[in-house]
């Protein structure tokens, strides 16, 4: 992973929301299969472990078409590739 091992520790405000803390680090969820596995279904495709943010209160997984997703309950799309994915990340950007 090009940007493994990246940890983003500055919150406060963003573009249009709060800026999170974030980690890129797949080991984040080596315990955490099943979740992973109910994002995945919930999502309707296959998300691999990128990292976690917010405190690894949500987890960020990939998609095999490279979109880029947020949850731990639910899930929601965060960008359509992980660059974009890193730029709402870094600047606050629902």
């Amino acid at each position: 992973m090009e940007f493994g091992g990246l940890a983003v520790e500055h919150r406060g405000p963003g573009i249009t929301m709060v800026r999170a803390d974030f980690q890129l680090d797949p080991a984040l969820a080596k315990w955490d299969e099943e979740i992973f596995e109910a994002l995945s279904e919930l999502c309707g495709s296959h998300l691999y472990p990128l990292g976690a943010s917010e405190h690894r209160n949500n987890y960020i997984g990939m998609a095999p078409d490279g979109s880029v997703y947020l949850g731990m309950d639910d899930v929601r799309m965060l960008a359509e590739t992980g660059d974009k994915a890193l730029e709402k990340l870094v600047e606050g950007i629902r």
